[in-house]
């Protein structure tokens, strides 16, 4: 014989078969964001990388090839930012929230783009990351263990494969001569010519100056005690 329920199991039973009913309503199934919002999402992130780490693209794809990838993203967000625009008009009266999120992700990706200084935060990152790496490099060209050896080019070092990263453009240091000491420039971006950037290691704490590394100094910025960051041009 089935025992009877008590009132207040009864209750909790009808509360639990309409929470369940509730559940498979339609109007509180998950909203489901539209495509615009993760073409968005991803093209907006591509930017930012692209820009954040725009000087490593220039060394692995070379100085000609990144202007063009950055040029093709640049016009893949534009069209993005049309389409949520376009989205926005058509659908604004269902879901705003879900149809302004498109567009909200394109304005914070002009804004992180256009206000962000990149180019600090990846010297910032590049200059700490390799910064143990480099110093051994310093402490074998101190020692003479690593000395110029380019052909026609006694200032130029080809660094071994394993502190080639801490260099761009072919892995080669400059190192010249001040007195009894060296300084050694770590490029951060080769050029052509005198157009470089890059780290220099001054162990008396000197600060660079036009002419040094046959380089025309347009910008001389101080890292830490002995470092400084040079833009030629």
């Amino acid at each position: 014989m089935d025992r009877g329920y008590e009132p207040g199991e009864l209750t909790l039973s009808l509360m639990s078969i309409k929470d369940k009913n509730m559940q498979r309503t339609p109007g509180n199934s998950p909203i489901k964001l539209p495509p615009i919002f993760w073409f968005s999402l991803v093209i907006g992130s591509c930017l930012i990388l692209v820009n954040l780490f725009s000087w490593s693209l220039v060394d692995l794809l070379s100085i000609f090839i990144e202007p063009v990838l950055k040029f093709l993203i640049w016009c893949l967000f534009v069209l993005t930012f049309v389409l949520s625009f376009i989205y926005i008009i058509f659908n604004l009266k269902q879901h705003k929230a879900k149809v302004l999120l498109p567009f909200l992700i394109n304005i914070i990706t002009i804004l992180i783009v256009f206000y962000v200084p990149f180019t600090d935060v990846w010297l910032y990152l590049d200059f700490h990351t390799n910064l143990s790496e480099r110093q051994q490099v310093i402490l074998l060209v101190e020692s003479g263990e690593l000395k110029p050896n380019v052909v026609n080019n006694d200032s130029l070092i080809a660094l071994p494969e394993e502190y080639q990263n801490t260099t761009k453009g072919r892995g080669d240091i400059l190192v010249q001569k001040k007195g009894n000491k060296k300084m050694i420039l770590f490029f951060t971006f080769r050029g052509i010519s005198e157009n470089f950037s890059g780290f220099v290691y001054s162990p008396d704490n000197q600060k660079p100056s036009s002419g040094d590394f046959s380089g025309d100094f347009k910008q001389i910025q101080k890292i830490k005690d002995r470092w400084f960051w040079v833009a030629s041009s």
